[in-house]
């Protein structure tokens, strides 16, 4: 996303695993990416050797290409990922502290699913609508029972984990049968999260009235008719979750 809405979304966009750059490889890898922009994953696996290359090319902005006379300039941008905690990982002197202060420009803290528990509802309403449309069948409902289990549930997969639990769940709906969510789930019966499901289901609610008026213009007809449920409900929900209708619009 950050490429496609930057000034060079008409370049091109190459993802490597920094584990596989080699010193040869990574002038390729530059070249192919220049005017555009370089992804590199798990930038705390980039092999030690490599890593004075990269900080050169970083802080140059040029590549020795091997056997190939002098240097040349390369134009692109670098974003970095790992799941790793890069300062542990300086301290263990598996990553430059100099590499990690060039490519530390500007920082983006994605937090794991069970962090922001306030998107599993909505993560797993698109995850649903996506693959109903792949299967081509209607998205089974997410009913409150299954909601909690999703809210109890501590994702050591993230957000992966609840696309491909989504995925079984649907597939399992388009041919009758139903998902038991303490096999789907390592939940134990009487689980509940901290936030409260009370919490979820709010704040689930609030993103999905707010987009329906918006995209509606505020008729509350249309609103209530999109979402399921009665003109007189619709209102009194608005009025509970303390919406601003107006400013929506």
């Amino acid at each position: 996303m950050i490429h496609d809405l930057s000034s060079r979304c008409d370049g091109p966009y190459v993802a490597v695993n920094a584990a596989q750059i080699t010193a040869a490889n990574l002038p390729h890898i530059a070249h192919k990416a220049s005017g555009g922009t370089v992804l590199l994953d798990e930038i705390g696996a980039c092999p030690p050797d490599v890593q004075p290359v990269l900080l050169r090319m970083i802080d140059t902005g040029e590549v020795l290409p091997v056997d190939q006379g002098g240097p040349e300039q390369i134009d692109l941008r670098i974003i970095a990922a790992t799941n790793e905690d890069t300062d542990a990982a300086v301290k263990a002197g598996t990553l430059r502290a100099d590499l990690m202060y060039r490519l530390d420009g500007f920082s983006i803290d994605l937090p794991p699913l069970r962090e922001r528990r306030d998107d599993i509802a909505l993560l797993a309403t698109r995850f649903r609508q996506e693959f109903a449309t792949q299967y081509d069948c209607v998205p089974p409902p997410l009913e409150e029972d299954e909601l909690s289990a999703l809210m109890a549930h501590e994702w050591p997969g993230n957000v992966r984990e609840l696309r491909n639990l989504m995925d079984r769940r649907v597939m399992m709906a388009r041919h009758g049968m139903t998902m038991p969510q303490d096999t789907a789930l390592d939940t134990k019966p009487g689980d509940t999260h901290k936030t409260g499901l009370r919490t979820a289901v709010a704040a689930f609610e609030r993103q999905m009235i707010g987009k329906a008026l918006h995209a509606h213009g505020g008729r509350m007809e249309d609103v209530a008719h999109e979402l399921g449920i009665g003109r007189r409900t619709l209102n009194e929900k608005i009025v509970k979750l303390g919406l601003d209708k107006n400013a929506l619009l």
